[in-house]
């Protein structure tokens, strides 16, 4: 647990400190010792899962074009780290196969969204996170979706996987779609969170967790609420609060 009894996350490993979703990323956390690690897994053209967050190449790349229109083989020699800053040149996309043992291996939980991009289907989404996940024991592994119908699919293939539904607004029906999945938690958008939406959560039975917090006064507030856990860009703010009281 990190400051105030929340579960700390980072955010595409320590999305404030590295390059997101990249090696440097989830060493860095693992480094910080941060107990649990949220990434995003995409589809390329063919069919492997690997571990990027945009639909497009060019933010968070030195590529160009859609990503799920393109071959691993392509995708691999990719530039993913340059964009943050020089020293992290030469980083490459990550497989999902390569990650999930890494971060096992560090001790580190994984928080894994299945990031459905427009171009894909959630079967053939499924398909390709489904053998990982199935390599690996399903104690440390929580699987988020904001499509309803990928975290149906892998709920059925994998019922004994953790689930949590991925809210960004007051979705219609949202409490219906964490039944249906046997969701353990409602990850929560920070912008739209109220306290009466916690409560109504925790009196289901599910626990809360919030993104993106960077604010320790406002994970504070949180905490207070009932929320488990936060996902954050700069997590050795909470896991060393000593060290980053100057922190913005």
């Amino acid at each position: 647990m990190g400051t105030f009894g929340l579960e700390i996350i980072g955010h595409r490993g320590a999305a404030g400190l590295a390059p997101e979703n990249t090696m440097a990323g989830f060493t860095l956390a693992a480094d910080l010792q941060v107990p649990w690690i949220e990434y995003d897994v995409v589809v390329t053209a063919d069919q492997q899962a690997v571990i990027f967050h945009d639909d497009a190449l060019n933010r968070c790349s030195d590529g160009t074009g859609v990503l799920a229109e393109h071959s691993w083989q392509m995708l691999s020699g990719l530039d993913v780290g340059g964009w943050f800053s020089p020293q992290y040149q030469g980083q490459r996309m990550v497989r999902f196969a390569a990650l999930l043992p890494f971060l096992q291996a560090r001790g580190c939980g994984s928080h894994v969204e299945l990031k459905k991009h427009e171009a894909v289907s959630a079967e053939d989404l499924v398909a390709a996170a489904s053998p990982v996940l199935a390599a690996f024991p399903a104690e440390r592994i929580i699987v988020s979706s904001f499509d309803p119908r990928a975290l149906m699919l892998l709920h059925e293939q994998h019922p004994e996987l953790k689930t949590a539904i991925l809210l960004e607004n007051a979705l219609p029906h949202w409490q219906g779609w964490a039944r249906a999945v046997s969701a353990e938690a409602v990850h929560i958008d920070d912008d739209i969170i109220t306290e009466d939406w916690v409560q109504e959560c925790l009196s289901e039975g599910w626990k809360v967790r919030v993104y993106t917090v960077n604010d320790p006064v406002r994970a504070k507030q949180l905490a207070q609420w009932g929320v488990s856990g936060i996902f954050t860009d700069f997590p050795d703010r909470f896991l060393n609060p000593l060290q980053s009281r100057g922190a913005k």
